[in-house]
């Protein structure tokens, strides 16, 4: 079995799809070959192969390219200063609702209350509660950049 690279390249705590998006923008390209792995660049000629499980990055190895310890040290370099070092960007979203809002702990709930605020459309002066939810997510650097 070939070289893990996984743990030489990424650091602890490190969000698989963004690694995977940091890649693809490394790289300009990824193919698929076989069923839960993909290949950068996409040529038959390439540098990294990606394997993953259950949607988790499992195993990075060396292509039939080959892949240099000037490459590996670029790669660690970016994948260090780009999505842990990086302060990323947030995204606040408020959500309304006349309904309690069961969720997933996708995004960090900043604050939920109730308000009153009229709706015209019911009639004139008529108040409806509304519980206002502001979402925070945050996006490492990657993820933003154009």
């Amino acid at each position: 079995m070939a070289e893990n690279l996984l743990a030489q390249l990424v650091p602890e705590g490190v969000d698989d799809y963004e690694l995977l998006y940091l890649l693809q923008r490394h790289y300009g390209s990824g193919g698929v070959g076989e069923p839960n792995q993909v290949v950068y660049p996409s040529s038959l000629n390439y540098s990294l192969r990606v394997r993953w499980k259950d949607g988790r990055v499992i195993q990075i190895e060396r292509g039939p390219a080959g892949f240099s310890a000037e490459e590996c040290d670029a790669l660690k370099n970016k994948i260090q200063t780009t999505l842990i070092d990086s302060p990323g960007e947030t995204i606040r979203t408020a959500v309304f609702s006349r309904f309690r809002v069961a969720y997933q702990d996708t995004s960090e709930l900043l604050t939920s209350k109730s308000c009153q605020r009229p709706l015209r459309h019911l009639g004139p002066l008529r108040l409806t509660p509304i519980i206002l939810f502001i979402l925070n997510s945050s996006f490492a650097e990657a993820l933003t950049a154009s």
